[in-house]
């Protein structure tokens, strides 16, 4: 994205610092925060995608990416969020092999310049399945989590 395709923000403190750190190791899932949730019956892809739009809507720091730029280090937020959300059929796997992708989904790293600091991955099992949540904490905290994951849920509800 260019500056000129959405809004081109500086970048505050801390998160001067989260992107500092990101920039010494690019390729490290340290200040990844992830979260999951499993839910039954398996949650509507259609409507989970509408309800992370909403999400993005509301937290402009999701749709966003961060760029060096001559001036510094600067936030592009995109228009719209993408309500992208990867969706993988897990077959019938247990408990413990869930969680071990799960962990695994969150030790990929996030690639701020691309795609921002929001990862969502849907983990299909016939009869339930598990929404992660991988999230830069360049853009969230314990009390954004709450509100994310509060949001989300009324936006699927909604």
């Amino acid at each position: 994205m260019n500056a000129g395709d959405g809004d081109t923000r500086e970048l505050s403190v801390g998160q001067a610092a989260q992107w500092a750190l990101y920039r010494l190791a690019p390729e490290s899932s340290t200040s990844n925060v992830v979260t999951a949730v499993l839910a039954e019956p398996v949650l509507d892809t259609d409507v989970l995608r509408a309800a992370l739009v909403a999400v993005q809507a509301r937290h402009d720091l999701l749709r966003s990416r961060f760029a060096e730029t001559g001036a510094g280090p600067v936030r592009l937020v995109d228009p719209a969020g993408s309500g992208a959300i990867e969706v993988r059929d897990v077959g019938d796997v247990d408990d413990e092999t869930l969680r071990t992708l799960i962990h695994a989904v969150g030790e990929q790293p996030l690639r701020l310049e691309q795609d921002g600091p929001l990862r969502a991955v849907l983990l299909r099992r016939p009869t339930d399945c598990a929404l992660v949540l991988v999230i830069h904490h360049i853009a969230t905290d314990g009390l954004s989590q709450y509100l994310i994951w509060r949001d989300l849920g009324d936006a699927y509800r909604a």
